[in-house]
């Protein structure tokens, strides 16, 4: 498994992580279940140049495949499947994961983060801080950009990147965009 330039993967995984923690309360998943979110966000578009298209579906074909990755049978069907999800969250992952005998629900949190953690690292946007707060079951997420405000909204505020955070844990995210400016920001809500 190749994933080249791995700086997307690495801010996904580290964006995951904040949300899992940030969000413990309402999954109370475990530490287990965070490495489980952290090794699915690193590997998430490990074919994503060889195969852009259908990068999700290749991509779980390689964490099957390949056993440099150290994880048990069990833990690699759960990767795979997070992998395979992470474009289009729906319904077949329940499916797929009680067919392995995988408890849906825990895998449903953590593709739900992967999904919003992926949607907050656009490629098409530079972010240069995410600021994130819970206060009850709202999520309210400041991203300040340095450049391209319009883009920036239409990349990261895309509703359908959240809505499985809603399904799975109620949770209401509000997401808004503001150029960063010497340490300060403007609104452009």
């Amino acid at each position: 498994m190749r994933l080249g330039h791995s700086a997307h993967e690495r801010r996904v995984a580290l964006i995951a992580g904040k949300l899992f923690d940030l969000l413990r309360p309402r999954h109370r998943l475990d530490d287990e279940h965070r490495q489980l979110l952290s090794t699915a966000a690193l590997v998430h578009d490990a074919a994503k140049a060889a195969s852009p298209a259908d990068h999700d579906v290749r991509g779980a074909e390689l964490v099957l495949a390949d056993r440099s990755l150290p994880l048990s049978p069990a833990r690699r069907r759960a990767v795979a499947m997070l992998v395979r999800y992470h474009r289009d969250a729906d319904g077949a992952l329940h499916a797929a994961a009680r067919l392995h005998g995988i408890k849906s629900d825990a895998l449903m949190m953590l593709l739900a983060l992967l999904h919003a953690a992926d949607g907050l690292d656009s490629r098409r946007v530079s972010v240069e801080a995410i600021i994130a707060r819970r206060k009850g079951r709202t999520l309210h997420i400041t991203c300040l950009v340095g450049r391209k405000l319009a883009r920036a909204q239409r990349h990261l505020a895309r509703p359908r990147k959240f809505k499985l955070l809603d399904r799975t844990l109620g949770v209401d995210v509000r997401v808004s965009v503001e150029r960063a400016i010497d340490g300060a920001t403007a609104s452009s809500r």
